[in-house]
């Protein structure tokens, strides 16, 4: 007889997830617009979590962002990775699909964006890219 271990999805409560690791998430101005049902849509929160990346990557290139808006993005970079590496198949799942496909980066903050990937994280980025 075979013995099945279920694990827990970690990505059930998208909301929970990026708010938990990133603080200012939750205070930002994209999620401070988000209707009680749209913050209960893990779609629409990925959405809102990569339009708040982009911004604060946007605003590191354009300007010296003070110390707590560059942990801010770190942070942002740190769950990409956990994303990328996570056991379970859905985060990777997450991050190519709600965070990756449609991220809308010029070429002067590519380099920036790509160093700070980890591996993993760079090797979905760039199938997902091969593939467009």
């Amino acid at each position: 007889m075979v013995n099945f271990i279920l694990k827990e999805n970690p990505f059930l409560n998208m909301n929970e997830y990026f708010t938990n690791r990133v603080e200012a998430f939750k205070k930002c101005v994209e999620f401070s617009q988000l209707t009680d049902y749209e913050r209960t849509n893990n779609s629409i929160i990925c959405v809102t979590f990569r339009n708040f990346f982009e911004r604060i990557l946007k605003n590191e290139y354009e300007k010296s962002l003070d110390d707590d808006n560059s942990n801010t993005l770190n942070l942002c970079y740190n769950v990409m990775n956990e994303l990328a590496t996570s056991e379970h198949s859905e985060g990777e799942r997450i991050l190519r699909e709600e965070i990756f496909y449609n991220l809308q980066l010029e070429e002067k903050y590519f380099v920036a964006f790509y160093s700070k990937l980890n591996n993993k994280a760079k090797k979905i980025f760039s199938s997902l890219k091969e593939n467009q």
